[in-house]
């Protein structure tokens, strides 16, 4: 199960899914110099010397990732069934796309209605590396699938 290498990158990218909503998933900072963050609870407004507004909630969001999380780490114990392994990884591929397009949509969300500027960290990017984990998994367990095909072949 874990000596194969597709089951480290759907490991990998059940981490990186748990990673991203840890924290401020993006911050940006607005006209007035306040800090804006969207965290795995909704969108914040940090102002110097008052508590956290919350001023919306990212439930879509938020419920992609755990599903992609929980997907994932179920996809590495099903090394067993490779075509099930296949479909699930393909299927959490198009969902890590999506988690991308709406990451993007709450900050240009954020970026229009606050007229507040993004502060780039590496966080930002961990959308971007699960869909490349899941396609590296996905040609791993593609490659096992195939050669297993071969030895029915010669047998």
């Amino acid at each position: 199960m874990i000596q194969r290498i597709q089951s480290i990158y759907l490991l990998l990218t059940t981490l990186l899914s748990v990673l991203f909503p840890g924290g401020n998933m993006l911050r940006f900072t607005d006209a007035s110099g306040n800090a804006l963050g969207i965290t795995f609870r909704g969108i914040y407004r940090y102002e110097a010397g008052s508590p956290p507004e919350l001023l919306g909630g990212i439930l879509p969001l938020l419920l992609l990732i755990l599903l992609v999380a929980v997907v994932s780490l179920a996809a590495i114990f099903l090394f067993r069934n490779r075509k099930l392994q296949m479909k699930l990884t393909a299927i959490l591929l198009g969902l890590s796309g999506v988690i991308i397009i709406v990451t993007v949509v709450y900050a240009v969300f954020v970026i229009r209605k606050y007229d507040s500027d993004i502060i780039w960290s590496f966080r930002m990017l961990l959308p971007f590396l699960i869909p490349v984990c899941l396609f590296l998994a996905y040609r791993r367990i593609k490659k096992d699938e195939d050669l297993v095909k071969s030895y029915d072949r010669l047998r």
